[in-house]
């Protein structure tokens, strides 16, 4: 169950971008901060995993309430974020 909460980390983008937009001086800066140094040095430090869905996991994820319920407001989420700023 554990393992459907570690796409909920996308939504780290989108609130650093609020936050950034808000902020003022190197706070402003933040989400690219995170995007370009801190993303890519996690992936330099962390091993990749190996594992991709085959054919029968990814109908599983398609099927899947949480992995709607989570896809269905990204856009909006975004488009809120382009009609503030």
């Amino acid at each position: 169950m554990f393992k459907k909460f570690k796409y909920l980390f996308a939504l780290i983008v989108p609130g650093l971008t609020y936050y950034s937009l808000q902020e003022h001086g190197w706070r402003a800066y933040s989400v690219l901060i995170f995007s370009f140094f801190i993303v890519p040095l996690a992936d330099y430090i962390f091993p990749a995993s190996e594992e991709n869905m085959n054919a029968v996991e990814e109908e599983m994820a398609k099927r899947d309430f949480f992995m709607m319920v989570y896809s269905m407001p990204s856009c909006p989420i975004h488009l809120f974020l382009l009609w503030t700023f």
